[in-house]
Parts: C-alpha cells; sequence; structure tokens
C-alpha cells in the first residue's frame, strides 16, 4: 500500500512540474514580447518604468519556478490529495498564470500591472490555506516536520500589505503617484519576492539536510 501511494505521489508531482513549466515558459516568452516591443517603441518615462516592471515581472518568474522546483522534489511527494484537492490545486497554478500572463501586457502601467500580481499573489494565499487544511500528510514525523517549515514569510507579507496599502491609496488618491511613491511601493513587491526566496532556498536545504 505504501509503495502503491509513494508511486502515486511521484506521479502527482511529474505532472504539476509538468503543468508550471509550460504555463511559466508561456509567461516568460510574454514577459520578453513585451520588453521587446516596450524597446521598439520606446516612449519616455514609461520605458524607465517598463523596466522595472519587467524586473520585478522575472523575479516573480523566478520565485514561482523555484517555490515549484522546491515542492516538486519534498512537497507533492509528501502529501496524499483527493480528486477534489487536484482540481482546486491545478486551478490555482493556471489562474497564477493567468494573471501573470496579463499583467506582463501592462509593463509600462505600473497601476494595473501591481493589481494584477496582488491578484496573483491572492489566490496563492487562498489557495494555500485551502491546502494546508484539505491535505492528508503522510503520518512521518521528519516529513511533517519539513513541510511545516517556512521561513522568511513573515517579511513577504509585510512587504505585501504595503504593497497593497500603496495600491489602495493609488486608486483612491491619484495626486499621490509620484516618484517616490512608485519606488517606496514597488520596491515593497521586490523585497517580499526576494525574501520569499530566501526562506524557499532555506527550506529547500532543510528539506536536503533532512533525512526522510
Amino acid at each position: 500500500m505504501n509503495d502503491q501511494q509513494a508511486l502515486k505521489s511521484t506521479y502527482q508531482a511529474e505532472v504539476y512540474l509538468a503543468l508550471a513549466t509550460i504555463i511559466q515558459a508561456i509567461t516568460v516568452t510574454a514577459l520578453g514580447n513585451e520588453l521587446v516591443v516596450t524597446i521598439k517603441n520606446p516612449q519616455f518615462p514609461d520605458l524607465y518604468w517598463a523596466f522595472v516592471t519587467g524586473l520585478l515581472s522575472l523575479l516573480i518568474c523566478i520565485t514561482v519556478w523555484y517555490l515549484f522546483i522546491r515542492d516538486y522534489f519534498y512537497g507533492y511527494r509528501l502529501v496524499v490529495m483527493t480528486a477534489k484537492n487536484h482540481l482546486v490545486f491545478a486551478s490555482a497554478i493556471f489562474l497564477l498564470g493567468f494573471f501573470q500572463f496579463i499583467a506582463f501586457q501592462f509593463l509600462t502601467q505600473p497601476r494595473l500591472w501591481l493589481t494584477l500580481v496582488i491578484v496573483g499573489v491572492l489566490i496563492v494565499f487562498l489557495n494555500s490555506i485551502y491546502m494546508s487544511r484539505a491535505v492528508t500528510f503522510v503520518p512521518k514525523e521528519s516529513a511533517k516536520e519539513v513541510v511545516e517549515v517556512e521561513m522568511s514569510s513573515n517579511l513577504f507579507l509585510i512587504m505585501m500589505f504595503i504593497a497593497t496599502v500603496g495600491l489602495v491609496l493609488w486608486y483612491l488618491v491619484p495626486s499621490i503617484d509620484t516618484l517616490l511613491f512608485r519606488v517606496v511601493t514597488l520596491g515593497a513587491v521586490g523585497i517580499g519576492f526576494l525574501a520569499l526566496d530566501k526562506g524557499a532556498i532555506q527550506s529547500f536545504q532543510k528539506h536536503l539536510d533532512t533525512d526522510l
């Protein structure tokens, strides 16, 4: 029974890695195409902001991919999911890619870009809450300890909260749209995802150092 369950977990890991690969390949291609179009038709100062949002978009793609790689080795293989959970998780992956793709079409419009990015983050956050309650973990203490590790997530949440507050103010008080405001708001996004990357790297290393 354990061997059969391990085989199923391996299959689900392969499926989600393939799904993540395809979706992220599409979004990165969309990002590259949009940057090329922007460079070919430069409009200052929008061009500057296109590079800022473009670099942040690339950081988001790297973060998403790295999290999938981490979970491919030490996430999907350690949990048991129902058919309903698979549907919810797959839907979240498609929605994340969907909003990434749309966001990358608005690199020269930071406010709209940020709106779509935060919607994507919210989808992941809600999916994580659902999956953490619905997924049944493999009954092995060492596996549970590793799966439950979440480092540097507090800083990510704080930065996303700052970015969200900034976005709301951006809509409610249009006059607040200054250079300093954009730097602070978009900078919070960058710091947040860098913190998430750091936490993912630490978590991955803990996986590697733990005897499962």
